[in-house]
């Protein structure tokens, strides 16, 4: 994926999300013990990991920067 691509893909992410997430597959779950929701692609890749921007949000990003959950 190209850097383009890269920032189109994050931009769609923040303006539309609703369709993102519909266009991308992405599924939502809810943890009852962490009182915590996600949005993720269905099986996160191996290198995803969860990196907080703040006491609530977080993004699971991969090594090589993709976004595949908050």
């Amino acid at each position: 994926m190209t850097k383009i691509q890269e920032k189109k893909q994050l931009l769609d992410l923040a303006t539309d999300f609703n369709d993102f997430v519909a266009k991308n597959g992405w599924v939502s779950r809810y943890d009852i013990e962490s009182d915590a929701l996600s949005i993720t692609i269905p099986k996160l890749s191996n290198d995803a990991r969860i990196r907080y921007f703040d006491d609530e949000i977080a993004f699971y990003i991969t090594n090589n920067n993709k976004v595949e959950g908050i």
